[in-house]
């Protein structure tokens, strides 16, 4: 597939709302899939995790050496970076659980 029929889709995509119109193009076409994918996720590297989830790079390290935080994926012999939908996903299930401590007192 040619860069400019990914981004056309992409360009498609991005104009379709409604999940369910999405759902409809993406759900069980690998190749939709995969761009959807790409287009949606992005590889951070520490400093910036560090500052998107507003702690230090020490602390981001901890985080993960306790469990608590997506381990980052491999992207060379020495480099390594966080995919943001899995940060995202973490932010999200922050908020989960503030907002499941606040309703049940």
């Amino acid at each position: 597939m040619s860069l400019h029929t990914k981004l056309e889709l992409g360009n498609t995509i991005n104009r379709l709302t409604p999940p369910i119109a999405l759902n409809l193009i993406v759900y069980g076409n690998p190749v939709a899939e995969s761009i959807l994918w790409s287009i949606m996720s992005k590889i951070l590297k520490v400093k910036q995790v560090a500052e998107e989830i507003n702690v230090s790079v020490p602390q981001v390290y901890k985080l993960v050496n306790k469990g608590s935080f997506p381990k980052p994926i491999k992207l060379g012999e020495r480099g390594s970076g966080w995919l943001t939908k899995e940060i995202d996903a973490w932010l999200q299930s922050r908020v989960d659980a503030r907002d499941e401590e606040v309703a049940n007192g």
